[in-house]
């Protein structure tokens, strides 16, 4: 049987393969992967939603339809209104408070906002970006 050297076949050396695994675990492990694309979409969401939204708006609107026990419309800022059109957004119960809760995603992961009143821990998703006032953004 005849040998073909590593080299012919565009392999290398063991040594150069195993130094070159060497350099990317280490590359990984220092610089990391980056954000995934749900953290990321996540991300986005929060700082888009954070420019364009007033929290004291966001507050009144969101307590008017906890006491009304439904998600509402009217009082809505328009940047809420707009948003509403493309999110899922219901009344949930997280944990023993009522929430406003807005959620965006598919099957490969969800992110979206949690208002409750001031006092509110949210402990939807895996991750809880706390805004203000028992406005939290979540993913997972």
């Amino acid at each position: 049987m005849t040998r073909v050297p590593n080299q012919v076949l565009g392999l290398g050396s063991w040594t150069t393969m195993r130094r070159q695994m060497v350099m990317l675990a280490l590359f990984l492990l220092f610089v990391g992967c980056g954000e995934g694309p749900i953290t990321q979409r996540a991300r986005l969401f929060r700082e888009s939603f954070q420019r364009q939204v007033s929290v004291t708006e966001l507050e009144l609107w969101a307590r008017g339809c906890l006491a009304k026990g439904v998600i509402t419309e009217e009082g809505a800022p328009e940047a809420v209104r707009k948003l509403m059109r493309d999110a899922d957004v219901s009344v949930l119960g997280d944990g023993d408070k009522q929430v406003v809760c807005f959620i965006y995603g598919s099957g490969f992961g969800h992110w979206g906002l949690a208002i409750g009143d001031s006092t509110y821990q949210c402990k939807l998703g895996d991750v809880q970006n706390h805004w203000t006032n028992g406005i939290w953004f979540w993913h997972q």
